[in-house]
């Protein structure tokens, strides 16, 4: 018969919990575990120790974390695999945006969706998933200013001139410009071409 005491005392649910066990050895503890309730619950309050060491060690990432990431991926090479759904209007697959980003590559992508002849504003969701949204908006005179408290933008240009404003500061805007808008920065844009400017739109949610 099993010394209960001394199982749990042998260190190896604490090698369970830090996932250093092999397969066997892992399985052999979730056995004993079923098996016995004593050592169930030591394992379950060790489980718990460590989940409530890691919640208070937690570091809460930049706001720029994820587009940092994806600045190592070859983000040419993914773009050519994004092709347009002709039904739902929206692409196949997330790609970021970024100061690199090819806005021509882009432009061609989404030409076939159009706005309304008559706008102001139109948006259209080509993508909506666990990195964000990216939306494709047109604006023939000007967008109004705008403050998120829980959102940030990445926005490229793909076609017109505008002026874009972020608190005080004025940006100069052409095709292949690239700006992040922060959270609880108000910003608006000015369009300066007599054609309506065409924006391409990464927006995520943040805490």
């Amino acid at each position: 018969m099993i010394n209960i005491e001394s199982y749990i005392l042998s260190g190896v649910l604490e090698d369970y919990c830090l996932g250093i066990l092999s397969d066997v050895q892992a399985q052999a503890v979730e056995d004993m575990c079923d098996q016995y309730p004593e050592i169930n619950a030591r394992r379950l309050e060790l489980q718990d120790n460590l989940l409530q060491i890691a919640t208070q060690h937690a570091v809460t990432p930049p706001d720029n974390s994820l587009e940092k990431i994806f600045d190592e991926f070859d983000v040419d090479s993914m773009l050519e695999e994004v092709y347009l759904d002709s039904h739902s209007q929206s692409i196949n697959k997330f790609v970021p945006i970024s100061r690199n980003t090819n806005h021509e590559k882009w432009n061609s992508i989404v030409t076939p969706i159009y706005p309304p002849d008559d706008f102001d504003i139109h948006s259209h969701l080509l993508y909506d998933g666990i990195e964000g949204k990216l939306i494709v908006v047109w604006i023939k005179a000007e967008l109004p200013e705008e403050l998120h408290y829980d959102i940030t933008e990445k926005i490229l240009i793909l076609e017109g001139h505008c002026t874009g404003y972020i608190e005080d500061r004025a940006l100069d805007l052409v095709p292949g410009s690239f700006v992040e808008v922060p959270k609880n920065k108000t910003h608006s844009l000015l369009v300066e071409s007599p054609s309506p400017a065409k924006l391409l739109v990464w927006r995520q949610q943040v805490a």
